[in-house]
């Protein structure tokens, strides 16, 4: 017969070694639930920014001027726009001035503005639909958001529309844009710094070229041009 004492210590033993077991699958469970409810807000963020893209700059009794001031903050509440116009410069972002960087910044959000406003006239919240969010494999601080957006016009159908995003602090903001896969913010860098080498490796040419091209209406739907000369 065993004492009273070792009966107490093996019991207290398996008490000990089963809470050993269970703590990784508390902890893995916590980790899902608390990955769920991120990739959720991420949705989320998009879900919202979308519908007020809808609300605010699709309906054309508001006058146009308007709708460009209500995009402008969109864009700048939504989207990390300094970050991106870093990215599309590449390298030379780091030789490019501060009048330079500032002039491009404002021309850069002119060129998106010119491109994507024209987009929403007419969109209702069926138009647009998010499927849903996963983290970003490459880095845990970003997510995945995929979306289906109604085609401009008459062209009917939907088209794959994804949007990368940084969680930060309590909210989230826009990195890249990716239509049918392709990301946007890449597609502009090879284009943005192709044009810049052209030109001496000067990001004033760049932004001379971009202002031109927007007095001519170039980036609007109906006329959109692949890349920059």
């Amino acid at each position: 017969m065993q004492a009273p004492g070792f009966a107490r210590r093996a019991v207290a033993k398996a008490l000990l070694l089963s809470m050993v077991m269970a703590a990784p699958l508390t902890l893995s469970s916590q980790s899902v639930a608390a990955a769920n409810a991120q990739n959720e807000g991420a949705a989320d963020f998009i879900r919202t920014l979308g519908q007020q893209a809808i609300a605010e700059l699709g309906d054309k009794s508001i006058p146009y001027n308007e709708r460009v001031d209500q995009f402008s903050n969109l864009l700048n509440d939504g989207f990390a726009m300094d970050a991106i116009s870093r990215f599309v410069l590449g390298r030379y972002w780091r030789v490019a001035s501060d009048e330079e960087k500032q002039a491009f910044r404002k021309t850069f959000e002119r060129v998106v503005m010119q491109r994507f406003l024209p987009l929403f006239e007419g969109y209702s919240n069926d138009d647009f639909v998010v499927e849903g969010a996963k983290q970003d494999p490459r880095n845990p601080d970003f997510y995945l958001v995929d979306s289906r957006i109604a085609q401009p016009g008459d062209k009917g159908g939907m088209v794959k529309a994804g949007w990368r995003v940084r969680h930060k602090s309590s909210d989230f903001e826009i990195v890249d844009v990716l239509a049918e896969g392709v990301s946007m913010a890449i597609t502009l860098r090879s284009e943005y710094t192709s044009v810049i080498k052209r030109n001496g490796g000067r990001v004033s040419a760049l932004t001379d070229i971009l202002e031109r091209k927007l007095d001519q209406g170039a980036f609007k739907p109906e006329s959109a041009q692949g890349v920059v000369q």
